[in-house]
C-alpha cells in the first residue's frame, strides 16, 4: 500500500501528509500529557542507558540524518510555487517540526523508561489508536523516500518507465525490511552518511559558484551528468571513510573529528578546485 501511493505520485502523498501529519503530532502531545500524569518528571533527570558514543559519531549520525534530507529536499520543493515557499517549508519542517517531534519523543520514553513508543501507547491505553497513527507516520515518510529514490533512478535510467523503477526500488526496500535492516540500523546510518553528505558539500559550492542557473528563468539546456560532481563526491566520501570509526569507515586519521563534517569540506573543496582548473563546466 506504501509503494502505491508513491506509484501515484505526490497528489497521493500530499493528501496523507495532510491527515497524518496532525494525526501524529495530536497522538505524541496526548501521549506525553498522560505519561507525566502518570509517572510525574522523575524520569526526566534519569541518566543515560545503553553504550555510549563518541562526539564525533554522535553529530555524524544526527547530521547524517539532516543531510539525507536536505539532499532528498529538491525532490519535493520543486511542486512549490516559488524559491520562498521552499525556503519556509525547509525551515518550518527541519528546524520546527523535526525538532518538536524529537523532543517530545525523549520526554516520553525518559518518562516512561523504555525507548518502545509502541509499549508505551499500550501502557497508556493508546495502544489501538497509536497503531494506526505511526501506521500513517511511517507511511509519509517511507513513501516520501521511495518517492526521491525512483525519481533519481529514473533521471538516471530514462529509458525505463518510471513506475516499473517504483515498483522494483519498493520491492526491495520491502526485501531489506523483511531480512532485518532495522537491527543493523545504526551502521547502516553511519554508512548513509558518509555517502551522502559530501553530496552536500557539491551543492553549496555549486550554488555559489553559478548562482544564475538557479533562477526560474535560467533556460540552458543542463547536461546529463557532470564528472567534476561525480569525482568531487568520491574523493569527500573516500575521505569520510578514511576518518570515520568502524563500521562505517576505516579510522585511519582524523580532520574535524566528525567524519560526516569531513566528507562535506573535502567534496566542496574539491569541486571548488577542480571547477577553477577546467574553468567551469564547458
Amino acid at each position: 500500500l506504501m509503494m502505491l501511493s508513491a506509484f501515484w505520485g505526490y497528489q497521493a502523498i500530499e493528501k496523507l501528509c495532510t491527515y497524518s501529519v496532525p494525526l501524529l503530532a495530536v497522538l505524541i502531545i496526548v501521549a506525553t500529557l498522560m505519561s507525566l500524569n502518570r509517572n510525574g518528571t522523575s524520569g526526566l533527570a534519569s541518566a543515560p542507558q545503553g553504550s555510549s558514543l563518541s562526539f564525533g559519531l554522535a553529530v555524524s549520525l544526527v547530521i547524517g540524518v539532516y543531510m539525507v534530507g536536505v539532499v532528498m529536499a529538491p525532490d519535493v520543493a520543486r511542486w512549490a510555487q516559488n524559491p520562498k515557499q521552499a525556503m519556509i517549508a525547509g525551515f518550518v519542517g527541519f528546524t520546527i517540526g523535526n525538532s518538536f517531534m524529537i523532543i517530545i519523543s525523549l520526554i516520553l520514553v525518559k518518562v516512561m523508561n523504555t525507548a518502545d513508543l509502541t509499549a508505551v501507547f499500550f501502557t497508556l491505553g493508546l495502544g489501538i489508536p497509536s497503531i494506526l497513527v505511526l501506521t500513517l507516520a511511517q507511511w509519509t515518510t517511507n513513501t516520501n523516500n521511495l518517492y526521491s529514490a525512483s525519481l533519481d533512478f529514473s533521471i538516471v535510467f530514462k529509458n525505463i518507465n518510471p513506475k516499473l523503477i517504483t515498483i522494483v526500488c519498493g520491492t526491495l526496500g520491502i526485501l531489506m525490511a523483511m531480512f532485518g535492516i532495522y537491527g543493523m540500523f545504526e551502521n547502516f546510518l553511519s554508512i548513509v552518511t558518509v555517502l551522502v553528505s559530501p553530496i552536500a558539500g557539491i551543492y553549496m559550492i555549486d550554488y555559489f559558484l553559478y548562482k544564475e542557473k538557479y533562477d526560474f528563468s535560467y533556460e540552458e539546456k543542463l547536461q546529463d551528468y557532470y564528472p567534476i560532481s561525480i569525482f568531487s563526491w568520491v574523493v569527500g566520501s573516500t575521505v569520510a571513510f578514511m576518518t570515520s570509526q568502524p563500521p562505517a569507515g576505516f579510522g585511519l586519521f582524523t580532520l574535524t573529528n566528525v567524519s560526516a563534517l569531513d566528507g562535506i569540506l573535502v567534496a566542496g573543496l574539491c569541486y571548488f578546485i577542480v571547477t577553477k582548473l577546467t574553468k567551469g563546466r564547458k
